[in-house]
């Protein structure tokens, strides 16, 4: 926070009493999933506010390859949720492994690539020397 506490616990405040808020207000009409889409909104919010006051304020932003991965992210993530939501038992379990195969191969194609990590060798290393 660069000494700025002032800014930054206003900004702490205001989100948790929006978070107050959103949680009584959605749970109060659909009950625990309020809570949890009270949740996701927030920390939506959240982000967006401490992008916007970081940026005026020191002149840093997200790297444009940070907010592509991210939104890939939550996409499986908005995918998952409604997979869930599939009544057809064999339709949703094609669909969900299929979810959880896509973000293991992102997860590690990103890892190889940006972050010079091969998860596999690391895998096959860990029980190759037991």
């Amino acid at each position: 926070a660069k000494g700025d506490v002032k800014i930054f616990t206003t900004i702490a405040v205001i989100v948790r009493v929006i978070q107050l808020l959103l949680c009584l207000l959605l749970y109060s009409f659909i009950g625990l999933k309020g809570l949890g889409i009270a949740y996701a909104i927030l920390g939506v919010l959240h982000m967006l506010i401490m992008t916007i006051v970081v940026y005026y304020k020191y002149r840093i932003r997200f790297n444009p390859l940070f907010v592509r991965l991210s939104c890939v992210v939550l996409v499986i993530c908005l995918l998952a949720s409604v997979c869930s939501r599939i009544e057809t038992l064999s339709v949703k379990y094609i669909l969900g492994a299929s979810l959880i195969v896509t973000s293991c191969v992102f997860s590690m194609t990103v890892s190889r690539r940006y972050l010079d990590i091969d998860i596999i060798k690391l895998i096959r290393n860990k029980f190759s020397n037991k």
